[in-house]
C-alpha cells in the first residue's frame, strides 16, 4: 500500500508550515483552507483556519497546514502527512475547500484550479479518494472533516460535490458548508472527552455523517481505563478481531463472516460483514438480460421478433436476427407504450404477445391490401401499378405488381430503344451511331452501333475521341424514364429491402440515394452509375 500510494502523491520541493504540539505527537492533522479561488488575501478564510489550527494544536496534534493553496503546494503537504502518519494515534485531514466529482472519484480543487476541465483537474487537483485510502490505514482512528466551499458552475462532466465513491472500512467522514463544519469541530469535537460516535449523534440538517465512529475514540484525549491485571489492556482483543476479519474479508464465506459477527457482534468491520452475509444469503433476483437469456432464442425467431416490431411501427433499424442497439431500443419503446417497464429484453409473455399483435396488424393490412389492390393494381395501368407498389412495396400482390411494371417499363425502354436505332440508322454516319450509344449505352444494338463507329470513322480527331460524360448521359437516361413520385418512393423502397439504405424514403434523390443505387447496380453486375436505368429497374422490380 505504501509503495503505491507513494506513486499517487507527487512530491514537490517546496515551503509551508508545519507546527509541533509536542516532539513526539500521537496525533497528526492536516489542515488545508482553500477559501478564496481570487485573491490570497482573504481575511476571514485566515482567521476561520487559525482558529482551527489553534485547536488542534491545544489537543496536542502535530500539525501539517495551509491556506489557499495550489496545486503544487497541497500536493507537498499530503506527501507531508503520508510521510509522518506512522505511529500515530488519530490521524484527522481537515480541509475546507472547493470539492467537485466525476462519477466515484472526487478532488479538492487548489485555488489555481478551476472546475471546467476534467483533465485538468484529474491531473492537478489532489484526490479525495486517496486521502481516505490513506485514512483507512488507521481503521477506527482514520477521520476526515470536509468543509465545503459553494463551486458554482462545472463543465461538464464535473459536479460539485463528492462522487458515489466508497468510503473505506473504519473511516469516518463528516461534511457539510464549510461554517458548518467548521463550528463543529472547534465548538463541539475539540472542546469535549465524549466519544465521536455520541458527539455526532444528534448532528442534522445540513452536515452529512458517514462512515465509522468508533465509541472509543474522540479529538481530544479520552481518560485512559485502567488497565486489566494481566497488562494486555485491550490489544488482544483488537488484534484477534483484526485477524479474524482478514480471513472473513478474504475468503468471504458465510461460515467465517458468521464466525466473525459471533466474536465481535459490535466490531469495527461488523457491518461490512453483516452486508456482505445478506448478499451471500438472499437470492439475487435476475436480470432483465439473463431472463431473456433463458429463452434461448434463435436467429430466426430474433428475426421473426423484428419483423413483428417492424409491423407494429417499431423501427428495429434491420430484420438480421441480431439484437443491436436499434433493436433494443424498439423493444423498450414496445414495452413501455404497453404501460412496462421498458427494459429492452423480452420475456416469454411479451414474445407471445408480439407475435399476436403482430398477426392482428398484419390480417388488418392484408385486408386494406387486397382492396387497395382491387381498386388500382387490376387496371394494368402503369401508374396504378406504381401506387400500389408505393403503398403496398411487399403487399399480397407485389409480385404480381412488379411483374406487370417490369414488363410495360421494358416494353417502353424497347420501343425508345427502337425509335433511337432507327433515327441512328437513318442517317447512317459516326455521329448518328455515337449519339444512339450516349443515349442508349447498353441497349439491344449498342455492340452494332460501336462497329458502325469504328468502320465509318476508325481515326477519329482527338477532339472526338473525348465520350460525353457518363454521369451526364445517365442522368439524360433516367430523365427520359420520367419517374413520377410514386416510382422514386417505390424505388426507395426497395432499395431499403435489399439492404443498400437510401436514407428518407421520400421519393427525392438525395446523394445517400445515388449512393445506395450506385451499390445496388455493383451489386447485380449492371453499368455503375447512381442513376436510373432501365436494367436498374427491372433488377429491382424482379429481384
Amino acid at each position: 500500500m505504501r509503495h503505491t500510494l507513494k506513486g499517487i502523491l507527487i512530491t514537490a520541493s517546496l515551503v509551508f508550515c508545519t507546527s509541533f504540539s509536542a516532539v513526539q505527537a500521537a496525533d497528526i492533522a492536516l489542515i488545508i483552507t482553500n477559501g478564496n479561488y481570487t485573491s490570497a488575501n482573504s481575511r476571514a478564510v485566515t482567521r476561520t483556519h487559525v482558529e482551527l489550527q489553534d485547536a488542534y494544536a491545544a489537543q496536542g496534534y502535530e500539525i501539517i497546514e495551509g491556506r489557499n493553496m495550489d496545486a503544487q503546494a497541497m500536493r507537498g503537504a499530503i506527501q507531508s502527512f503520508y510521510d509522518r502518519m506512522d505511529g500515530k494515534d488519530r490521524m484527522v485531514v481537515h480541509i475546507s475547500a472547493r470539492v467537485v466529482s466525476f462519477g466515484d472519484e472526487s478532488w479538492v480543487l487548489p485555488v489555481d484550479v478551476a472546475a471546467d476541465s476534467l483533465l485538468d483537474v484529474a491531473y492537478n487537483a489532489p484526490s479525495l479518494n486517496v486521502l481516505l485510502e490513506l485514512l483507512g490505514q488507521n481503521p477506527g482512528r482514520g477521520m476526515l472533516f470536509l468543509g465545503k466551499y459553494a463551486v458554482g458552475e462545472t463543465q461538464w462532466p464535473l459536479e460539485a460535490g463528492l462522487g458515489a465513491g466508497d468510503i473505506p472500512q473504519g473511516v469516518l467522514l463528516v461534511q457539510g458548508p464549510e461554517t458548518d463544519i467548521s463550528k463543529l469541530v472547534k465548538n463541539n469535537l475539540l472542546d469535549t472527552s465524549v466519544s465521536l460516535q455520541d458527539a455526532l449523534s444528534g448532528v442534522g440538517g445540513r452536515i452529512q455523517v458517514m462512515g465509522f465512529a468508533s465509541p472509543d475514540v474522540s479529538l481530544t484525549k479520552l481518560q485512559d481505563a485502567p488497565a486489566p491485571e494481566n497488562g494486555d489492556g485491550d490489544w488482544v482483543d483488537l488484534l484477534a478481531e483484526q485477524t479474524l476479519w482478514a480471513v472473513a474479508d478474504k475468503s468471504n464465506r458465510e461460515a467465517d463472516l458468521r464466525e466473525y459477527l459471533r466474536r465481535f457482534p459490535n466490531g469495527i468491520f461488523a457491518p461490512a460483514a453483516t452486508a456482505r452475509l445478506e448478499k451471500l444469503v438472499a437470492p439475487a433476483e435476475p436480470s432483465a438480460a439473463e431472463l431473456e437469456a433463458t429463452l434461448r432464442l434463435s436467429r430466426a425467431e430474433r428475426r421473426k421478433i423484428q419483423k413483428n416490431l417492424t409491423m407494429l411501427g417499431y423501427d428495429t433499424r434491420g430484420i438480421d436476427g441480431i439484437f443491436g442497439r436499434g433493436s433494443r431500443r424498439s423493444i423498450a419503446r414496445w414495452q413501455q407504450d404497453q404501460q412496462q417497464e421498458g427494459s429492452g429484453f423480452l420475456t416469454a409473455g411479451q414474445v407471445n404477445d408480439l407475435n399476436r399483435q403482430a398477426d392482428t396488424r398484419r390480417a388488418e393490412i392484408e385486408i386494406a391490401d387486397r382492396r387497395y389492390w382491387n381498386a388500382t393494381g387490376l387496371t394494368g395501368d402503369k401508374d396504378d401499378l406504381e401506387l400500389y407498389l408505393a403503398k403496398y412495396p411487399d403487399g399480397v400482390f407485389a409480385p404480381d405488381a412488379k411483374a406487370a411494371l417490369a414488363e410495360i417499363t421494358a416494353a417502353e425502354t424497347e420501343s425508345d430503344d427502337e425509335d433511337a436505332w432507327t433515327d441512328a440508322v437513318a442517317l447512317n454516319s459516326a455521329d448518328s451511331y455515337r449519339d444512339y450509344l450516349s443515349d442508349f449505352p447498353s441497349g439491344i444494338y449498342s455492340e452494332i452501333a460501336r462497329q458502325r463507329v469504328e468502320r465509318l470513322d476508325p481515326n477519329p480527331t482527338p477532339a472526338e475521341e473525348v465520350p460525353v460524360e457518363e454521369s451526364n448521359s445517365a442522368k439524360d437516361q433516367e430523365n427520359r424514364l420520367k419517374l413520377n413520385a410514386a416510382t422514386r418512393l417505390l424505388i426507395e423502397n426497395r432499395l431499403r429491402t435489399v439492404g443498400h439504405d437510401p436514407g428518407n424514403v421520400d421519393g427525392a434523390f438525395t446523394s445517400k440515394t445515388r449512393q445506395a443505387i450506385k451499390g445496388f447496380q455493383r451489386s447485380r453486375g449492371l453499368n455503375a452509375t447512381g442513376y436510373i436505368d432501365p436494367q436498374t429497374v427491372r433488377a429491382l422490380l424482379l429481384g
